[in-house]
């Protein structure tokens, strides 16, 4: 199994297979890299315009990952209003909030209750954030922030504003890497040490999990909604 990279006008991803023709077809089937014709009867290639290679090093790897899980999650937030931030679509939602005393917070709760509670968007939103921005205080900052010292945006562009500064620390951060530094060990904010590559894939799946989530809620709050025209 080899690791290739489809890149193409506007962005890349990551492909495997056995072999070049292999990778492509998973490309295609993904839908991720637009149109391409694939011939039944001969061996496929990519279309003009785009390049099939093996990665070279890991860090181009990480790269790439961490792109398309990133354009996954921002895609999900265009044109996120303030009444689908705050929208609880179930009793009991966690959300963000305002208190007695005027200052705004997220709900939180330790240990983690069970079941979880269903949280909103705006809740989800300020969880991926303030995970980018305390992953980054501590594998690559002074790592003196806490949880209780975080801003909480308490509106759709402002939590978004908040989401895409902690995403560019991260990116920042990794495109300073090599291959040679990603097994580095780094902190956590609960002080374990992880290699440095884990703290990339970890933020990957993350966009790309709550992107998912934020997605479909989206898209249910939409269809409720125009039922209700």
């Amino acid at each position: 199994m080899n690791i290739y990279l489809v890149s193409g006008m506007r962005h890349q991803m990551v492909a495997f297979g056995a072999r070049p023709e292999d990778a492509v077809a998973e490309a295609l089937a993904s839908g991720e890299v637009g149109d391409w014709e694939m011939p039944a009867a001969r061996a496929v290639e990519p279309p003009a315009g785009y390049v099939l290679r093996p990665a070279r090093q890991t860090i181009e790897l990480l790269q790439a990952a961490m792109g398309e899980g990133w354009a996954t999650l921002r895609g999900r937030l265009e044109g996120l209003t303030d009444e689908e931030f705050f929208w609880e679509p179930a009793p009991g939602c966690w959300t963000v909030h305002q208190t007695a005393d005027g200052r705004w917070t997220s709900d939180y709760a330790e240990p983690d209750p069970e079941p979880p509670p269903f949280t909103t968007i705006g809740w989800r939103l300020f969880h991926v954030a303030s995970c980018k921005v305390m992953y980054h205080e501590y594998a690559f900052g002074p790592a003196r922030l806490t949880w209780d010292k975080l801003p909480v945006p308490h509106t759709a562009a402002a939590a978004i504003t908040w989401l895409e500064a902690g995403h560019d620390r991260l990116q920042a951060a990794l495109d300073r890497l090599s291959d040679a530094d990603l097994e580095e060990l780094r902190l956590t904010n609960w002080g374990e040490p992880w290699p440095t590559w884990r703290i990339f894939w970890t933020m990957v799946f993350h966009d790309v999990h709550h992107g998912a989530e934020i997605g479909c809620l989206r898209d249910l709050y939409r269809v409720l909604h125009q039922s209700r025209l």
